[in-house]
C-alpha cells in the first residue's frame, strides 16, 4: 500500500481512442523532456508530463500527414519523426505539428528515438548489423550522419539468429563503456566491453513467470486468427528495458492465465547479477518507458466503477 502511495498517477486529457491493441510495434515512449508519445496505427498523440494533449498528428489514409500503420515514432524538441510501416517511409513534421517531408526508408526500421535534441534511427539493414544513425536538423533522410556501427550486436542472441527474426527489437544501453543489449525474445543480457568484442558476457535475468519462445513459429495455413492468438500470447517477449550502474530494469509480457489471448505486462527490477529484487504485474496495461527514477505504464480501463479515468499512465519508483 506504500508503495503504491508513491506511485504518480497522470490522468490523459483525451477523449477519443488512443489504444490499438495490436501485435506489432512498440508505441509508447518517454521524452528526454518528461512527455509522453502515444501511437496508434494512424495517429500520433503528444502529451505533457501532466496529461494534457499537446499535439495529435495523422489520419488514416497514403498521403502527405497520413498513415496506415504507425510502427514507432518520436519528437527531439524540433520534429516530430514517424515511421509508417506500410510503405515503408518516414514524415517529418515541425515542432507545430506541420508537415514537412516524406521520405522512403532503406532499411528495416526498429525504433526511432530522441537524444534530446536529436533524432535516432536504429535499424536493421539487409545485411544485419545494428546500425544507429542521427538524423539532420534539415529532416533528410538522405543526410544522415552515423554515429557508429556495431556489426557484432546482432550476433548477441542465438535467439534471433534462430529465428531469422530481422525485425526484433533490440535495446542497447551505454553504461560507461560497456554497452548492455536486450533483444525481444531472450531474458538475458549481452553485455559488450567494446563494439569490437566479438564474444559478449552473457547475464541471465531471473524474471518470473518469463516463458521462453518455442522452436518453430507458427504455421498460419489453415488456421483460425483466435488459434494464432491464443499461440502468439502462450509465450513472452520483451517490450522494455532500462539499465542503471547497479540494476537493471526490464518490462516484458506474460501469458494470462484468465485470458489466453490477452498477455499481462510484468516489470522486473534486476541486480546488475541478474538476480529479480522486485516483480510487478498489471493487467489492461503497456509500458510506456522509463527514466532513472520512474518507469511508466499506460492502463486503458474500462470498468465503470474504476475511480481512474480510462486512459492514465502510472509512473513507479524503482
Amino acid at each position: 500500500m506504500f508503495l503504491f502511495l508513491l506511485n504518480e498517477i497522470i490522468p490523459l486529457q483525451v477523449e477519443e481512442p488512443v489504444v490499438h491493441r495490436n501485435l506489432g510495434g512498440r508505441p509508447y515512449q518517454v521524452c528526454a523532456d518528461g512527455t509522453f508519445l502515444i501511437l496508434n496505427p494512424t495517429s500520433f498523440f503528444h502529451f505533457s508530463s501532466d496529461g494534457k494533449l499537446i499535439r495529435k498528428l495523422g489520419k488514416k489514409g497514403g498521403g502527405p500527414g497520413e498513415f496506415r500503420a504507425i510502427f514507432t515514432g518520436t519528437w527531439d524538441g524540433k520534429h516530430y519523426v514517424i515511421f509508417d510501416a506500410i510503405g515503408e517511409r518516414f514524415s517529418i513534421f515541425d515542432d507545430e505539428g506541420r508537415f514537412l517531408k516524406m521520405f522512403q526508408a532503406n532499411h528495416i526500421v526498429s525504433k526511432l528515438g530522441s537524444t534530446g535534441d536529436s533524432t535516432f534511427v536504429l535499424h536493421f539493414p539487409r545485411v544485419r548489423s545494428v546500425r544507429k544513425e542521427l538524423l539532420s536538423d534539415t529532416g533528410s533522410l538522405t543526410d544522415l550522419e552515423r554515429l557508429e556501427e556495431v556489426p557484432s550486436f546482432h550476433k548477441a542472441s542465438p535467439e534471433i539468429k534462430r529465428y531469422l527474426y530481422n525485425n526484433c527489437n533490440h535495446w542497447i544501453r551505454k553504461i560507461g563503456s560497456k554497452y548492455h543489449v536486450f533483444d525481444e525474445l531472450s531474458p538475458r543480457v549481452y553485455v559488450y566491453e567494446s563494439q569490437q568484442q566479438k564474444t559478449p558476457k552473457v547475464i541471465p535475468l531471473g524474471l518470473p513467470g518469463f516463458v521462453e519462445a518455442p522452436e518453430t513459429f507458427f504455421d498460419r495455413r489453415g488456421k483460425t486468427p483466435q488459434q494464432f492468438s491464443k499461440w502468439w500470447f502462450a509465450w513472452s517477449r520483451n517490450v522494455g528495458f532500462h539499465a542503471k550502474a547497479d540494476s537493471f530494469l526490464a518490462a516484458y509480457e506474460v501469458p494470462n492465465p484468465d485470458d489466453p489471448h490477452v498477455a499481462r505486462l510484468a516489470v522486473s527490477k534486476c541486480g546488475i547479477d541478474g538476480m529479480s529484487i522486485d516483480v510487478q504485474y498489471f493487467d489492461d496495461s503497456y509500458f510506456v518507458g522509463a527514466n532513472p527514477l520512474r518507469y511508466y505504464i499506460l492502463q486503458d480501463i474500462d470498468d465503470l466503477e474504476s475511480l481512474l479515468p480510462k486512459y492514465h499512465i502510472i509512473g513507479v519508483p524503482w
